[in-house]
């Protein structure tokens, strides 16, 4: 009986591998895998791994076969779609004494996009006593750093804003209690000197009155950005109410406290005053709109809750 020759497997490899990488052929796909166990053919089992979004799988793969130069790559590819698959590899790389290099090209990796919080990189180098502290010191300094560097521009901001609001305030007790000078000596439309009849506003936009419609009672150069702003603050009251969606969110979030603090933002959480029913002074509770309402159309009780 005669052996088919390499020449002739390499050809039905390589066609295989075309019917694999066809995203319209009809195929079991499971079915597929358990073949290209048994026939050992690898590149065609990565291929089904790949098609069927299998990153871990592909991963484990290049584990078993020790190719630490694959491993590095397939997760630098996938890593984005599934960055579970970073620390799979730290803990696979932190159980081998002669993988420093290895370690730190992954540390690398992690530090340059954000993919994993520093303590979380400890944590799991640190149930493998072969990850030394020198592998893992200089990633949490720059982190350290890092993390320093955004808190003092975060404060920084926060100083700006405080003063802008600072700014905003004062200027809106001077409009509530004090004379308003108008200077300006042209048209803010026709840039033409002005003369009488002229309507001022307190934006300090002057017009004459014939630049003007004749039921125009808001500044034109103003009222884009005016009705911007007013847009924008009915959107956070409407997305106030949105409890079902912050819920949901919240629940499949990485970061819940990013999620919290989003929504806090959008006026979710909010001082409102609560009069409980029960005898008390009205005081400031810090919960969302919907547990004010629900409190207060409470009646009493003296159950305890």
């Amino acid at each position: 009986m005669l052996q088919p020759t390499l020449g002739s497997r390499q050809e039905r490899l390589d066609k295989a591998y075309e019917l694999l990488s066809d995203p319209n052929a009809q195929i079991d796909a499971d079915q597929a895998m358990m073949l290209c166990r048994m026939h050992k053919f690898k590149r065609g089992l990565l291929r089904l791994y790949e098609t069927r979004s299998m990153y871990r799988e592909i991963v484990e793969f290049h584990q078993e076969t020790g190719d630490h130069a694959e491993i590095i790559r397939t997760t630098k590819k996938y890593g984005g779609k599934d960055p579970n698959l970073w620390i799979s590899i730290l803990s696979y790389f932190a159980q081998r004494p002669e993988c420093h290099s290895e370690i730190r090209e992954v540390l690398a990796n992690i530090d340059r996009e954000n993919l994993l919080p520093p303590l979380l990189v400890v944590h799991i180098l640190a149930k493998h006593p072969a990850a030394q502290l020198g592998l893992v010191k200089e990633f949490v300094t720059r982190r350290v750093h890092a993390n320093e560097a955004a808190a003092a521009e975060d404060q920084r901001q926060i100083r700006q804003c405080r003063d802008d609001i600072d700014a905003m305030r004062r200027e809106i007790r001077e409009l509530r209690t004090g004379a308003v000078i108008f200077q300006a000596n042209k048209c803010s439309s026709c840039t033409l000197p002005i003369d009488l009849p002229a309507v001022h506003f307190l934006c300090h936009h002057s017009y004459h009155q014939r630049c003007l419609d004749q039921n125009e009672a808001e500044c034109p150069l103003c009222a884009p950005e005016n009705q911007r702003v007013l847009a924008y603050k009915r959107a956070q009251d409407d997305n106030a109410t949105k409890h079902d969606d912050f819920f949901r969110q919240l629940e499949g979030a990485d970061d819940g406290f990013s999620t919290v603090a989003h929504y806090f933002g959008r006026g979710m959480f909010g001082r409102v005053l609560v009069d409980d029913g029960g005898g008390s002074a009205p005081h400031y509770a810090a919960t969302t709109h919907s547990v004010h309402r629900e409190l207060a159309a409470k009646p009493p009780s003296n159950a305890a809750v």
